[in-house]
């Protein structure tokens, strides 16, 4: 999802430009505070705290979540599963993925907030297309 709404953003923006209405750019960050606003009504009406409060979730499904969340927090809580923090944070492969992670991160931000720079002024692209 992230990958795909950063393309689909910056091929946007390079439209929006063009609009005629307030030299343009400004359309960039109203359409996307709009589709901002959007999701946070979409999400402020059909996401719920709990089952309890949901209207479109049945009785059965209702009792299910409820009786599952209740037999592993019991368990937690008893001290019967404690979390494994300590193991976890000497774990290799766990760093490992950090560390992947936060490189594959690193470059994917730098790229794609430097390549629209890099290729309307090294490439010579329209990026206004």
């Amino acid at each position: 999802g992230t990958t795909i709404g950063n393309i689909a953003s910056l091929a946007l923006s390079g439209l929006l430009c063009n609009v005629n209405i307030d030299n343009g750019w400004p359309m960039i960050y109203y359409f996307f505070g709009g589709m901002t606003a959007l999701w946070f009504l979409l999400w402020t009406f059909l996401v719920y705290d709990n089952p309890k409060t949901h209207p479109r979730i049945t009785e059965e499904e209702r009792l299910f979540i409820e009786q599952y969340h209740a037999m592993s927090s019991a368990g937690f809580m008893a001290g019967k599963s404690k979390f494994p923090f300590k193991s976890i944070a000497k774990s290799r492969p766990v760093w490992a993925i950090i560390i992947a992670q936060s490189c594959n991160s690193w470059t994917s931000y730098t790229l794609g907030t430097s390549m629209p720079l890099y290729m309307e002024e090294v490439l010579r692209f329209d990026v206004h297309i």
